[in-house]
């Protein structure tokens, strides 16, 4: 499977039901379902979405205040897509993005720190 990797912060091309599908393919639930996730991803200054092959395979989103500080959220890779690169992708999408700000804090679940 090594077919490019393309990476947009476009909120008006994402499939939320895809987004949906990923959580729960890393069991963490319904993250309480679209509107709650549309908000959660509307609601933050920097966004990522990877696809291969215009299918969603992951997603990450930076809170910040735009000038000094930053904080990683949810940076998620279908399951059946983990081990490929897409996840550091994602960070160094949201990392770019964020370059300006002085400290940027990564939220993990504990042991997938040094694969973020």
């Amino acid at each position: 499977m090594n077919t490019v990797i393309a990476f947009h912060d476009d909120l008006e091309r994402v499939d939320w039901q895809a987004v949906a599908d990923i959580y729960r393919s890393v069991q963490w639930g319904q993250r309480g379902g679209r509107k709650i996730i549309i908000t959660s991803f509307t609601n933050v200054r920097y966004t990522c979405f990877a696809y291969r092959g215009g299918e969603l395979v992951g997603f990450g989103k930076m809170m910040s205040d735009g000038v000094k500080y930053g904080a990683i959220y949810d940076v998620v890779v279908h399951r059946d897509h983990h081990h490929q690169g897409i996840g550091e992708g994602i960070m160094r999408w949201l990392l770019d993005k964020g370059a300006d700000l002085s400290l940027i804090t990564l939220f993990a679940v504990p042991g997938k720190e040094e694969t973020a």
